[in-house]
C-alpha cells in the first residue's frame, strides 16, 4: 500500500500495488506492471517524483509505504 500526496491538488491518495492479474483501478488496486505502478516501484517515504503518462503530467510525494494483504481488500 502506498499513500501519496498529489503535489498538484494536495489531496492524499492511496494505492494498492499487486501483480498483473489483480488490477482493479476503480478500487485503486494497480499492477506493478502498469505504467503508474511501475513509477511507484522503489520509492521511499518523503521522496518527491514527477512523471508523464499519455501526455498527462503527475507529481507526487510518498507519505507512507505498508505491506498489504490482498485478502483484506
Amino acid at each position: 500500500t502506498v499513500t501519496l500526496e498529489n503535489r498538484d491538488n494536495r489531496e492524499v491518495e492511496t494505492y494498492y500495488i499487486f501483480g498483473p492479474w489483480e488490477s482493479e483501478p476503480s478500487k485503486r488496486i494497480i499492477s506493478y506492471l502498469s505504467p503508474f505502478g511501475a513509477k511507484l516501484l522503489n520509492r521511499r517515504v518523503d521522496e518527491e517524483f514527477s512523471f508523464t503518462i499519455n501526455e498527462n503530467n503527475y507529481s507526487y510525494r510518498v507519505m507512507q509505504i505498508e505491506k498489504t494483504d490482498f485478502t483484506s481488500l
